[in-house]
């Protein structure tokens, strides 16, 4: 008998890995970003755009743990490369009240920031 992920599945070129633990945020303009850790320990990231944002809809990238920090910390650098501060953007970027919405899976830590708000 199959053990029933209580997280969902992610499919990848390879098979299906079970989703272990996940934090997802809604943005101001309606962007929902997901970062999930997968069984075998990479990361599967998700943007989701309302139709109206003229991007694409749904965005996924499946990487190592090595390749999610890599970006992230590319990310950083190159924004500060661009004299643009991260955590500036990030105020601009939620909602009036400068607080996220977000979920998290059941076996993580709420998240202790008080500028963070659980949904």
């Amino acid at each position: 008998m199959t053990k029933e992920s209580k997280y969902g599945k992610v499919v990848t070129g390879s098979g299906e890995l079970e989703i272990i633990d996940f934090v997802q945020a809604n943005y101001l303009d309606n962007r929902t970003i997901t970062v999930a850790s997968l069984e075998d320990g990479s990361y599967a990231l998700l943007v989701e755009n309302p139709e109206s944002s003229g991007r694409n809809t749904v965005s996924k990238m499946w990487l190592s743990k090595e390749s999610t920090v890599g970006l992230f910390s590319t990310i950083s650098m190159h924004f500060e490369a661009k004299g643009i501060n991260l955590l500036d953007e990030l105020k601009q970027a939620v909602t009036s009240d400068g607080k996220i919405s977000y979920g998290i899976s059941d076996n993580l830590q709420k998240l202790k920031d008080d500028d963070k708000t659980s949904s």
